[in-house]
C-alpha cells in the first residue's frame, strides 16, 4: 500500500506552490459497504458471509457460492464479522459484483490499499493565500493518476490565491 507521501513543489520567487498525497487513516467505504456483527440488520441488502464465502440475496434467505450456486447457510456466530453491503439487485452480475467488493474490502483489512488525499496550497513570503484539497482516491490507482489529481488540486489552489489576491485589490 502507497503510504509515502507523493509531493510536487512550484517555486518562483515569493511564490510557493504545494500539492501532497496524505494517507486518510478514517475514509468512508460506504459505498463499498462495511462489516458488521449484525447479520440480520438489513434483509433488503445482500450480504457478504466470510465464513461460507457465500452471498445472501437481498429479501430472501437464499445463499450463493461464487459460481452462483445455492449453498448453505452460515452457522450463526457471534464471534463472526460478517460484511454487509449497500445495494445489489438479485442477479447473477450483481453476485459476481458483491464477491468482488468483498475482496475489496478484505484487501483493504489486510492493508493491502488504503485512501488518500491530495492537499494543495500557496504561499506567499511563507503564508498561506490559498487551498484546496480532494479525498476518496484509492492508494493503488497508480502514481500517473495520483500526480494527474495533484496538479489539478494544485491549479484550484492557484485559483483560490488569486481570489485572495482579486478581493484584496478591491
Amino acid at each position: 500500500m502507497q503510504t509515502e507521501s507523493t509531493r510536487l513543489t512550484l517555486s518562483r520567487g515569493a511564490v510557493k506552490v504545494t500539492a501532497e498525497s496524505v494517507y486518510d487513516f478514517d475514509p468512508d467505504l460506504s459505498w463499498i459497504g462495511c462489516f458488521t456483527d449484525q447479520r440480520r440488520a438489513n434483509p433488503s441488502l445482500p450480504l457478504y458471509s466470510r465464513q461460507r464465502d457465500a452471498i445472501r440475496m437481498p429479501n430472501s434467505d437464499l445463499w450463493r457460492n461464487r459460481r452462483g450456486q445455492i449453498t448453505e447457510a452460515p452457522e450463526d456466530s457471534p464471534y463472526t464479522r460478517e460484511y454487509q453491503y449497500i445495494a445489489l439487485e438479485d442477479s447473477e452480475s450483481g453476485t459476481k459484483i458483491a464477491f468482488a467488493d468483498a475482496d475489496r474490502m478484505e484487501a483493504y483489512e489486510r492493508q493491502e490499499w488504503g485512501m488518500l488525499g491530495i492537499v494543495a496550497t500557496v504561499t506567499v513570503d511563507g503564508r498561506d493565500i490559498g487551498s484546496a484539497s480532494l479525498w476518496g482516491i484509492e492508494s493503488d490507482s497508480g502514481s500517473a493518476y495520483i500526480r494527474s489529481n495533484a496538479r489539478e488540486v494544485a491549479a484550484e489552489a492557484i485559483a483560490d490565491a488569486r481570489e485572495w489576491f482579486t478581493n484584496r485589490a478591491v
